[in-house]
């Protein structure tokens, strides 16, 4: 009798989950659910995380893709191409989607703060930098 009660019970549990309403449809009206998405989520190759996404939150935004590591690794390189130009995710599952920041406290590379030889760069410089790799990524 006890391996029978077991399938009901989990046949309950899950009708009980079920009906239960996402995450984004209990705050709708108040605010957006928003999930951050690595770049095997954004491009669509987690099937299981896909399905949470669709189901669970209105908003995306990228994970680590748009930091300047990622973007622009070294000084000599040619800014690519942001990883999420072709973002799947935002269309399919119609979520509302976020842009990440592009200068951020970590994830920087080491040749952002410092000269052809080494050495630290000024304020100004620094800023020129910045609005130099912001512009740049913006344009494409």
């Amino acid at each position: 009798m006890f391996n029978r009660l077991i399938p009901l019970t989990v046949i309950f549990a899950a009708v009980s989950f079920a009906q239960q309403p996402s995450l984004k449809d209990a705050f709708h009206g108040l605010f957006r659910v928003g999930a951050a998405l690595n770049q095997r989520q954004f491009e669509e190759k987690d099937p299981r995380a896909a399905g949470i996404v669709a189901a669970q939150f209105n908003t995306i935004s990228p994970e680590n893709v748009m930091k300047w590591e990622v973007i622009h690794p070294v000084w000599t390189a040619t800014i690519s191409d942001p990883p999420t130009s072709t973002w799947p995710s935002g269309r399919s599952t119609r979520c509302f989607i976020v842009g990440h920041n592009l200068v951020w406290h970590s994830q920087v590379p080491r040749w952002v703060f410092q000269d052809e030889k080494g050495a630290p760069l000024t304020r100004d410089a620094l800023l020129e930098r910045m609005k130099e790799h912001i512009t740049t990524c913006h344009a494409r």
